[in-house]
């Protein structure tokens, strides 16, 4: 498969450019914060594309790093997606303990991708992203990594939702990440008329 000759010319200035703004930042003379975190973002965007790619076989982890560098200097949306992929993982490593190749050491593993995960969340949430609250939330609803507290995890959720300011697509929302169910819905009814009482 692989990149055509222009996009391949585009990709390698892509991460030029990403290793000159590293190497800027190493010599404490860093580049302007927005330009470096758009290119480590590109970056990431670009290696996500090529991650089905047999010419390209860590381009996922490849994205995630260029992600992460991007979160390092603040990116809220690149914390968040940093966030979701080491939940990811550690939901894998969670799940093949189960399996006939389950073993403890998948245990650490899984510690290790939530504990990760939930850093990346953090620092999200203190930057007012709604979806990496709602990531907590349901962190805390299915006890990825932390011990299942469905009721803070429901009011994470409907808290990501005010802070959006998206009521009208609410439903939508809860469809999305799986709560659309009675048991959140009757929670929802109790936090929202606890909420009326304050």
């Amino acid at each position: 498969m692989g990149l055509n000759p222009l996009a391949k010319i585009r990709f390698n200035k892509l991460r030029k450019k990403a290793a000159d703004y590293h190497a800027l930042q190493e010599a404490g003379n860093p580049a302007p914060r927005d330009e470096v975190v758009a290119a480590w973002v590109h970056l990431a965007q670009v290696y996500d594309e090529m991650s089905y790619d047999k010419d390209h076989p860590y381009a996922k982890e490849r994205a995630l790093e260029a992600y992460r560098q991007a979160a390092l200097l603040g990116c809220a949306d690149s914390l968040c997606i940093c966030g979701e992929r080491f939940l990811e993982k550690g939901k894998f490593w969670d799940k093949l303990q189960q399996e006939p190749l389950g073993n403890p050491v998948q245990q650490k593993y899984a510690a290790n991708a939530y504990q990760e995960a939930l850093h990346f969340l953090q620092e999200a949430q203190k930057l007012k992203h709604a979806g990496a609250l709602r990531l907590q939330g349901l962190a805390y609803v299915n006890g990825w990594g932390v011990e299942v507290d469905t009721d803070k995890g429901y009011q994470m959720v409907i808290e990501s939702i005010d802070w959006e300011n998206a009521w009208d697509r609410a439903t939508e929302i809860f469809t999305q990440v799986g709560l659309n169910n009675p048991e959140f819905f009757a929670a929802l009814g109790n936090l929202r008329k606890g909420k009326g009482n304050d």
